[in-house]
């Protein structure tokens, strides 16, 4: 049994001996690291680089510059996320996509009953209190022509209509081909 075991510890040598170089560059006494963001080379010590002990050299793979960087960018998408689900990030996207405020949204909702306007299925809010809600659980329908807003769909409604292109035509074909099976 133990002989066998030999072929494999050949074996995982080689494929570990395979594995990508070492990306530290020995360069007249300098020991440097290649930025995988910036692709730089930049002298090994704490002044380039962040400590980081899961990595074979101690430093992250990217600079201090391009951390930097990348934190601000991340900051930057934080208080983006934060203000689209504002009250005031909401209004925006509404009046911007359907020309209507929330209010106008919250009296669509409670006329409807807080139901899809084809189906009555119940409608969860997708827009505000604070709660984390299945994004496509409640769409606002609105003619893409004339850009005026036709009430509250659930997903599965609003996206028949859209495979219809809302063309009624279209629609009339598909009740007729569920109706020529003779269930309904």
């Amino acid at each position: 049994m133990y002989r066998n075991m030999s072929k494999y510890i050949d074996i995982y040598d080689f494929v570990s001996s395979k594995k990508k170089e070492n990306p530290i560059i020995i360069d007249s006494n300098i020991r440097k690291k290649r930025c995988t963001r910036c692709y730089k080379l930049k002298p090994l010590n704490s002044e380039f680089w962040n400590h980081n002990s899961h990595t074979y050299d101690g430093f992250l793979t990217r600079c201090k510059d391009c951390r930097k960087e990348l934190m601000k960018l991340e900051k930057y998408k934080r208080t983006k996320r934060k203000y689209r689900r504002s009250e005031k990030g909401i209004n925006k996207y509404l009046e911007r996509k359907y020309n209507i405020d929330l209010k106008t949204l919250n009296e669509l909702k409670r006329k409807q009953k807080n139901k899809c306007k084809i189906c009555g299925k119940n409608l969860k809010d997708q827009y505000g209190n604070g709660k984390k809600v299945n994004k496509k659980d409640m769409t606002v329908d609105h003619n893409h022509k004339t850009g005026k807003v036709r009430g509250l769909l659930c997903n599965r409604c609003n996206t028949f209509l859209g495979y219809c292109s809302d063309n009624p035509y279209i629609i009339i074909r598909s009740i007729k081909y569920i109706q020529k099976d003779g269930d309904i």
